[in-house]
């Protein structure tokens, strides 16, 4: 498989779990789907060498429910001008990046409120397998 088609392949699974985490994270589906791209290549740091490949691509494949992601809600952050151009968006980190929530928030509180929701909301996309732990292994022959 060409560099191209791995990165068409990747681009294609990013927009299909976009679409696919509508419900329930709707305007943060795409939030969702950056994490566990992120986590994902993360896991094949670097150059994908060829070996690798048939690997990264069953990964690929059993996104979200086999992802090693684990976002964290980092805090409400206060965006805009002070007064009242001034909102708040849930602040999360997933290894070395940090990610913020499309949706806007009136409050601090609200913000913070929501960073809860949407992890429990990952959580539920990305199950342990089912002995309880994360799947982080795949064996492809």
């Amino acid at each position: 498989m060409t560099e191209e088609e791995l990165d068409q392949l990747t681009d294609e699974k990013h927009q299909a779990l976009i679409e696919m985490l509508q419900d329930p994270f709707g305007a943060d589906s795409k939030t969702a789907s950056a994490i566990l791209m992120s986590a994902l290549r993360r896991e094949f740091a670097g150059q994908l060498k060829e070996e690798d490949q048939p690997r990264f691509v069953e990964a690929l494949r059993l996104l979200p429910a086999a992802s090693t992601a684990k976002p964290r809600f980092l805090r409400a952050h206060a965006k805009g001008n002070e007064g009242a151009e001034q909102y708040y968006v849930a602040r999360f980190a997933e290894g070395i990046r940090d990610y913020d929530s499309a949706r806007q928030f009136a409050s601090a509180e609200e913000a913070e409120a929501y960073g809860s929701q949407f992890l429990a909301w990952f959580n539920e996309v990305t199950p342990p397998d089912e002995s309880g732990i994360p799947i982080t292994e795949f064996d492809i022959p």
